[in-house]
């Protein structure tokens, strides 16, 4: 089977004529295209042309469900809910009889019906279409499958005509390589980035459990979305509804709570400000940014070679009606090779310091093919040094469609899975072109990185899950012991939100140890309790603060001067913004976390 998939604005189209006539002097699929619109459109999508081989026909059930998990794998990549099936006999010379092929298309049709919205066009009619590319270097894949069931288990493509598995290396950034396998347990790849790369070879944990939609890089993008919003909904940062009708899964945007819309935009200033830094121009529409370089950017960059760099937010709503997902973009476009090298290794730069923002170290994976990487060497070796730490190097052996080369930036769990991840695609000029571009997601979106760094699920409760000070809602809270101790405690608060440190008191109705419970919980970094030991003598109260500092998991003895030069220290360059609520947590609205 046949498949090239389109990542498309849009796609739409309108029956014209069968394609066969049988002895009835009917078009034998008429009757079908009658009972199926004949005509639809539809937005977002992957815009699916597909011929069905007559090797197929073998075993139809296994062709069909292989170009599905292809289907899904680029559907989730892209974070696209909606595919638009064209059946057409022109991707290959060796095409199936019309009943095997509009067979195939309507289990094809099935089988994705179960994850993602389905436009199907009849089979054998002629249908006139439209469709919009996004023109981003993956936004258009060629991919052939076949009916074999096996597979794909090494990481050949499934009924593809490579005969070679995928090597897997470690590339050391003092360029030495390392087969895979050796370096799995061997000592020289710590933590997270050996159980990473068990998990890519199928041998970690990863590998043999459940899929849970969240971690799962293979599970659909609805309920990979769901995964995400509850995550944010568990931990306080969106708001939770009782009914489906106000339900941010299926609403129209996420109904962010202050705590959530201070950590949200932190990010995005986080990320605007890393793209800035490397000269994009921040564009301020989906539409700007989704527009591929080309035309008048070739023709500016004709008139005095510097490279093009644009930067934006491109919001994504899932087709299914779930809420509308922002994806930070950086793009660059530049005439020059040289030119072009040099920008894919500034936003692998980009990338790693982005994921990195949130928390631990990156693992990085290298993916290209074989003919590549054998004329390349050189450049990919730069880019682990300049990674400064080993890197999963993957090599195909046959063609990457679009783009030669993605760089993988990401963080995993526990069983190596990926969580949040940044990428950057290099794609080489056509010849007749003469534009080479370099595309770049730091993180796969601002929802899902959020989601990771500050969501925390029952599953999570015994794991240490330290936040990004940076990042967090509030950096240190003060819980006083009793009613007279406020003041001393919002006094201390002011000093610290002066210095530029987000600090909050829990003077709400309840015990120590319950506000302890809720410092915990809102995985606040550090956090003191004040009572009449800190406060009997107000000269000496500076030292005498108790703060447990979450990343540490222990109390350490410090002075106010100390604790805020301890977190000022931490934030370093990175962003810093002032509470979205009051001081007091007694004087919040609503519910148990707003």
């Amino acid at each position: 089977m046949r498949l090239l998939v389109v990542h498309a604005d849009r796609f739409e189209f309108e029956t014209v004529a069968p394609a066969a006539v049988d002895d009835e002097g009917t078009g034998r699929a008429a009757t079908e295209a009658d009972e199926s619109a004949a005509s639809g459109d539809v937005g977002d999508c992957l815009a699916v042309f597909v011929t069905v081989e007559r090797a197929d026909a073998t075993d139809l059930d296994a062709a069909v469900a292989n170009a599905a998990e292809e289907i899904r794998a680029v559907a989730d990549r892209l974070g696209v809910g909606a595919v638009a099936l064209y059946p057409t006999g022109h991707l290959s010379d060796d095409g199936a009889a019309a009943g095997v092929a509009a067979t195939a298309l309507e289990l094809l049709g099935d089988d994705l019906d179960t994850d993602v919205e389905v436009l199907r066009v009849p089979v054998e009619w002629h249908a006139a279409f439209v469709v919009s590319s996004k023109g981003h270097p993956h936004a258009e894949q060629s991919v052939r499958v076949g009916p074999d069931r096996d597979a794909g288990r090494d990481g050949e493509r499934a009924g593809t005509d490579d005969s070679e598995s995928t090597e897997r290396t470690v590339a050391f950034p003092d360029g030495e390589l390392v087969d895979a396998r050796d370096a799995v347990g061997s000592g020289r790849l710590a933590d997270p980035m050996d159980s990473f790369v068990a998990s890519e070879l199928g041998d970690g944990p990863a590998s043999d459990r459940e899929s849970t939609g969240w971690d799962d890089r293979e599970s659909t993008g609805a309920s990979a979305r769901r995964a995400v919003v509850d995550r944010l909904r568990a931990c306080g940062l969106v708001e939770a509804a009782e009914t489906d009708a106000t339900d941010p899964t299926h609403a129209g945007s996420l109904g962010w709570l202050p705590r959530g819309a201070l950590a949200r935009d932190l990010l995005e200033d986080r990320l605007t400000g890393l793209a800035v830094e490397y000269g994009a121009t921040v564009v301020d529409s989906p539409e700007r940014l989704a527009t591929e370089p080309g035309g008048a950017e070739r023709a500016a960059a004709d008139r005095d070679d510097r490279p093009r760099r644009r930067y934006g937010l491109a919001r994504r709503r899932s087709p299914e009606g779930g809420p509308a997902f922002s994806t930070p973009e950086i793009r660059a476009a530049t005439p020059d090779s040289e030119q072009a090298r040099a920008e894919l290794r500034a936003q692998v730069d980009r990338c790693q310091r982005a994921v990195e923002s949130l928390g631990t170290p990156a693992v990085a994976a290298i993916r290209t093919t074989r003919e590549w990487y054998d004329e390349n060497d050189a450049l990919v070796t730069s880019l682990v040094a300049a990674l400064g730490s080993p890197a999963l190097l993957e090599l195909s052996a046959g063609h990457r469609a679009g783009q030669p080369l993605a760089v993988e930036l990401a963080l995993v769990d526990d069983a190596g899975a990926p969580v949040v991840t940044g990428r950057v695609e290099y794609e080489p000029s056509e010849e007749a072109e003469g534009v080479e571009r370099v595309r770049a997601t730091p993180v796969d979106g601002v929802e899902r990185a959020l989601a990771a760094a500050l969501g925390a699920s029952d599953e999570d409760a015994d794991r240490d899950s330290s936040v990004p000070t940076w990042l967090a809602p509030t950096q240190v809270r003060f819980v006083p012991v009793g009613d007279e101790h406020v003041d001393a405690c919002v006094d201390l608060a002011g000093e610290l939100d002066a210095a530029g440190v987000r600090t909050d008191v829990d003077d709400r109705e309840a015990t120590v140890g319950e506000r302890i419970a809720r410092a915990e919980d809102d995985r606040v970094p550090y956090y003191a309790v004040v009572g009449d030991r800190e406060l009997a003598d107000s000269s000496d109260r500076r030292d005498a603060l108790a703060v447990t500092v979450r990343a540490e998991e222990r109390e350490r003895e410090m002075d106010l001067e100390t604790l805020c030069a301890t977190v000022r220290e931490e934030l370093g360059a990175f962003p810093r913004g002032r509470r979205y609520l009051p001081t007091r947590l007694a004087e919040r609205p609503g519910g148990p976390r707003r």
